[in-house]
């Protein structure tokens, strides 16, 4: 990317920045964050998991570079089983309904404090909505992969 970025400035290549494409980390800035925090409250886990995109318009793209957690939930690619597709694999804990309430605040892991809790804000909202996205689309190839490479019983 930086790659990229130092060469097209050298050729002088005109850009035009889009921040509605994509979003990352809960406080980053610059992507389309604001799209998922205009969801309500109560619908955000739902909207993540089936996005309605006449209903709520949202960003394209989730870059999963980080973790992100609801409650005990707690999702990372870097914490994923590596035999999360095998026919004996379990699906992943998915958020409740109550996913945004007080008892879920959102939970950042960190090398120091095993968890830092921040109340109730657009961070934790934000965790909820990749959390229900990336859970249920996990959960939703483990079971496509069941269906077409596992043997009924």
């Amino acid at each position: 990317m930086y790659s990229y970025c130092l060469a097209a400035a050298d050729q002088g290549l005109p850009h035009e920045v889009v921040n509605s494409m994509m979003i990352s980390a809960v406080d980053a800035y610059g992507e389309a964050w604001d799209l998922v925090d205009a969801v309500p409250d109560d619908e955000v886990c739902l909207t993540g998991i089936t996005p309605t995109q006449s209903k709520y318009p949202l960003p394209n793209v989730i870059h999963y570079c980080q973790g992100y957690g609801v409650g005990e939930v707690y999702f990372t690619k870097y914490q994923m089983d590596p035999d999360i597709f095998t026919c004996s694999a379990q699906r992943l804990d998915e958020p409740g309904n109550d996913a945004m309430s007080p008892e879920n605040a959102y939970k950042r892991r960190n090398k120091k404090a095993k968890k830092e809790v921040f109340e109730k804000s657009k961070l934790h909202k934000r965790s909820v909505f990749i959390t229900c996205a990336m859970t249920s689309v996990v959960n939703e190839a483990l079971l496509f992969y069941k269906l077409h490479h596992c043997s009924h019983r």
